[in-house]
């Protein structure tokens, strides 16, 4: 009998083992058969990865690339939909169709869906004869703070005042609340006034 070992990445349908003799000296050619190996692990490629904070769901893919000759059998993905701050987001491992496989890399994924807190100062508590300022200060714990929000109150008033919104850095906000602002800028506290009032 006759054999033959393939040993490396082959796609054929002409495998033959070669040639068969008897002891008369005849020969026959053996026929043909199909061989395919594939050794060679594919290749993946990550993307979509967000290395900026967003307030969306964010989707990464492990795109395979096989040069072994059996071709991916998919590409591989994750989907991230909560509150997320990572530098090793993978999307899994892609395969081949003989089987062999390859982990992809790591990417970035930052998602802060929550929106931040407001704690407004600077009401007054009774009259205040010069202007007030009311402030609203931002506090987050994802992607932190774009900064605080601030009001001033110049002329006269009584009523209420918020100082605004405040906003994240992945683009939530909080309008904050409202506090007690009274001013009177008739009254000047440095003067003594008669009976005819002020």
């Amino acid at each position: 009998d006759v054999s033959k070992k393939y040993t490396s990445n082959t796609d054929t349908t002409s495998a033959s083992p070669g040639t068969v003799y008897d002891n008369a000296g005849n020969s026959g050619s053996c026929g043909n058969v199909t061989v395919k190996i594939d050794k060679s692990a594919p290749s993946c490629t990550t993307s979509g990865g967000s290395t900026s904070w967003v307030n969306t769901d964010v989707t990464i893919t492990g795109t395979c690339s096989d040069t072994g000759g059996s071709g991916c059998k998919a590409n591989s993905s994750k989907k991230y939909t909560s509150d997320t701050n990572t530098t090793t987001a993978n999307p899994g491992a892609v395969y081949d169709n003989a089987g062999n496989s390859a982990n992809c890399r790591n990417t970035t994924v930052k998602i802060d869906k929550t929106a931040p807190t407001c704690s407004v100062s600077g009401g007054t508590n009774g009259w205040s004869y010069s202007s007030v300022t009311v402030t609203g200060t931002c506090s987050d714990s994802g992607s932190g703070c774009k900064g605080n929000a601030s009001y001033t109150v110049s002329s006269d008033y009584n009523s209420t005042v918020s100082p605004g919104t405040v906003y994240d850095n992945a683009g939530n906000s909080r309008a904050c609340g409202s506090v007690t602002v009274q001013v009177d800028t008739c009254y000047d506290p440095t003067v003594t006034y008669g009976d005819w009032g002020d």
